[in-house]
C-alpha cells in the first residue's frame, strides 16, 4: 500500500482537476468493518456514513468485545464528520497528481458526537450518552473515489459521569480506541446541492 501511493498515477483533465470524480456525484456513502484496539482488548468493529461532496455529513459506528467481563462490552456511537482538505486543496489546485496520495491526504477526518454504551441484558435501560471525539484517515486502494480502502479511526471518550465529576478522568479508561477497518466507498448522485435548479430551456 505504502508502495502504491507513490506511484506515479497522474491526474488527468477527465479528474475534474485532482476531484477524481467527486464534483460529479454529490453524495459520499462509505461502509466497513475490521477490528477495534482498547485498553481491555481488541474489539469488532463496523461504520457507516454519508458526506455531502465527501466534505461533511455523519457517521454510526458500532464497537462488539464479545465479553461480558468488559467494561464495555459493547457500544454505538453517532456525529458529525468533517474531511476539511478535499474542497480546499481542489479550489487552489493543489493536487500532487497521484490519485491515491491526492485522495489519503483528503480522507483527513474530524468527528464529533456521543456515544451510548449497550448492556447485554437490560438491566439498564436509562444508558446515558457520552460524548467521543475522533480523528481518522483512510488508504484507497484504487486511483479514484469510489473502491475499497483501509480505514484508520482514533476515538477519545468521556462517560457520563467522568463529564460529571463523580468519575476519574483517565483517557484509556473513559473507553478510548484505535480502529483499522476494510470498507467500501460508493459515490452516488441525489442532486441534494443542485435541487433547486431548473434546466434551461
Amino acid at each position: 500500500l505504502a508502495a502504491g501511493l507513490f506511484v506515479s498515477t497522474r491526474a488527468r483533465a477527465t479528474d475534474d482537476d485532482g476531484a477524481y470524480g467527486r464534483y460529479d456525484d454529490d453524495l459520499d456513502l462509505r461502509v466497513g468493518a475490521g477490528a477495534a484496539f482498547m485498553q481491555e482488548g481488541p474489539a469488532l468493529s463496523a461504520f457507516a456514513s454519508a458526506l455531502l461532496l465527501s466534505s461533511a455529513g455523519v457517521y454510526v459506528n458500532y464497537n462488539e468485545t464479545f465479553d461480558d467481563g468488559r467494561r464495555v462490552p459493547r457500544s454505538i456511537s453517532t456525529g458529525l464528520v468533517i474531511e476539511p482538505l478535499f474542497l480546499a486543496r481542489t479550489a487552489f489546485n493543489l493536487q500532487i497528481g497521484s490519485g491515491r496520495l491526492d485522495l489519503l491526504i483528503d480522507s483527513f477526518a474530524i468527528g464529533l458526537g456521543a456515544y451510548w454504551t449497550i448492556p447485554r441484558l437490560p438491566t439498564n435501560p436509562r444508558n446515558e450518552p457520552g460524548i467521543e471525539f475522533s480523528l481518522g484517515f483512510s488508504v484507497p486502494f484504487l486511483p479514484r473515489a469510489s473502491g475499497p480502502m483501509l480505514g484508520v479511526r482514533g476515538a477519545l471518550r468521556a462517560s457520563p459521569t467522568a463529564l460529571a465529576g463523580t468519575e476519574r478522568f483517565g483517557l484509556m479508561e473513559q473507553g478510548a480506541y484505535l480502529s483499522l477497518t476494510l470498507g467500501w466507498r460508493e459515490l452516488v448522485t441525489v442532486h441534494l446541492v443542485d435541487a433547486r435548479d431548473r434546466a434551461i430551456r
